[in-house]
């Protein structure tokens, strides 16, 4: 097949797959995934400037860097939240623009705000987790920082009222840490998330100081079905709470403070604080040869 045909195959396919335009996809742009996965890197740089800035030596040097970088975030993150805005209220491009600034400021404005809840989050995993070593090490190779540190940024858009990027960015960080945390979760601060694979937080879930999370831990909903959209569905998790791995709990219901849920447990029913459970275990069997 000479190259004419080829192309001309091409187009063919190309106006299949694309169909017709919606009015809505005619005139609205939506936010791009590449560009949040930028906007993640540059937020954690600023919130941890000590530990992940590139290619900075020296402390004049953080100092002419990060305010430049935050003067690059604003600008995409402005760009991103008036694209976000447009298509959910179908506006014509760049009737939003105002309301996108707004919104990019209020962020950057918070970001001191966030990182003091953030190292306290770091506290908490250096009180509990004795594989810890020292904060540049936690800071630099553990998921749940991560984790934490998109969800806090995440959450703050959410309540914003901000579409599509929260959850985009919730997203980006799932595939990468295995740690599925929705953005509209509640999450006081001394979260500690110990490897943290498997671990998910749903929607409505609400997470008291002190709490401790393992890995394969799920705080969901009893009901997935669109009836149940807006309302309290996940559970409560009072103060001082530790959750240990492949625990599951659902449903709309509390976990009381101090309380401790063992391995593999599964929990439908609230306890009140001070609450010790635990699963059955398994029935060991020791065959012996001969």
């Amino acid at each position: 097949m000479d190259i004419e045909s080829r192309i001309g195959v091409f187009q063919g396919v190309a106006r299949e797959l694309l169909g017709e335009p919606s009015e809505e996809a005619q005139r609205c742009r939506l936010p791009k995934g590449m560009a949040i996965q930028d906007l993640i890197a540059r937020l954690i740089q600023l919130l941890y400037p000590r530990s992940h800035y590139d290619k900075v030596e020296s402390e004049s040097g953080l100092q002419l860097s990060v305010p430049r970088s935050l003067s690059r975030v604003y600008e995409s993150l402005s760009r991103e939240i008036q694209s976000a805005l447009e298509y959910r209220e179908k506006c014509p491009i760049g009737s939003l623009e105002e309301e996108s600034q707004v919104s990019a400021m209020a962020l950057i404005e918070a970001l001191p705000s966030i990182q003091s809840v953030l190292e306290c989050d770091l506290e908490e995993v250096l009180k509990h987790d004795p594989a810890a070593v020292g904060r540049e090490e936690v800071l630099l190779s553990y998921p749940g920082v991560e984790a934490l540190t998109v969800h806090r940024l995440a959450h703050f858009l959410h309540n914003r009222n901000i579409p599509l990027i929260p959850r985009m960015m919730s997203e980006i960080v799932h595939s990468r840490t295995g740690i599925d945390i929705h953005p509209a979760a509640q999450i006081a601060p001394y979260c500690s998330i110990d490897h943290g694979t498997g671990l998910i937080i749903g929607e409505t879930t609400v997470i008291g100081e002190h709490v401790n999370l393992f890995h394969n831990v799920t705080l969901g909903a009893k009901s997935v079905t669109p009836e149940f959209r807006g309302k309290k569905r996940h559970p409560t998790i009072g103060d001082h709470v530790i959750i240990y791995p492949g625990a599951t709990i659902l449903g709309d219901i509390e976990v009381g403070a101090n309380s401790v849920i063992g391995g593999n447990a599964f929990l439908l029913e609230s306890c009140p604080p001070d609450t010790k459970i635990y699963a059955k275990p398994p029935e060991m069997i020791v065959r012996r040869k001969g």
